[in-house]
């Protein structure tokens, strides 16, 4: 396939592998599901990719935790307010930690929320941390293979797809309908339990 610009992706160097490290802790599923297509189609090093992702990820979800936690001791007109927003999850969190934040993670709109409600609770830094280094494998396990599943059907795409951007971009849909069936399934579970409790 031609390309716009990812022929010059290889000539940044360790620029490329910064920008995805930062990108990471800000975004999640478009950032990884991006690098891990352009690793399977070799404008990437898979073997610096991977950790680079995982530590970059795990970095970001503590510091939204941490934040939370900031939140909960120094801004109280915040506190309110964000709690009265995270009140659906709030009881779940508090009986079920582990579960709901592997949820939440693949739960687009929610993760960020959740981590930061457990910070403010707070969910002990142990459970949050040992949580978070298992839910973090099974997601970039997930969202990975879809990458490489969506890189692999690019071959088949080509007489279709002229210019490889396009096709990643078939791809990040592909991955975004199947991120927002979860996330409706999900919510709906989280809905109801809590309306079960009431």
């Amino acid at each position: 396939m031609e390309t716009f610009f990812l022929h010059n992706l290889a000539g940044t160097g360790w620029i490329a592998y910064l920008v995805i490290a930062l990108a990471m802790v800000l975004e999640g599923e478009v950032v990884l599901f991006t690098a891990i297509y352009l690793a399977e189609d070799h404008y990437l090093h898979m073997r610096y990719l991977i950790p680079i992702l995982y530590i970059s990820a795990l970095a970001g979800d503590v510091l939204w935790y941490k934040v939370g936690g900031y939140m909960e001791r120094t801004h109280p007109a915040i506190r309110h307010w964000f709690g009265r927003m995270t009140l659906p999850i709030h009881e779940r969190l508090i009986q079920k930690p582990n579960l709901v934040i592997f949820i939440s993670k693949f739960t687009y709109g929610l993760n960020k929320a959740t981590l930061m409600r457990a910070g403010m609770h707070p969910v002990p830094f142990r459970t949050f941390f040992g949580t978070e280094l298992f839910t973090l494998f099974c997601w970039m396990s997930v969202i990975g293979n879809l990458a490489w599943f969506s890189s692999a059907s690019s071959v088949y795409l080509k007489h279709y797809v002229k210019y490889a951007e396009f096709s990643l971009l078939i791809g990040i849909v592909f991955m975004y309908i199947c991120v927002r069936i979860f996330t409706v399934i999900s919510r709906k579970m989280i809905t109801n339990n809590n309306q079960k409790k009431k």
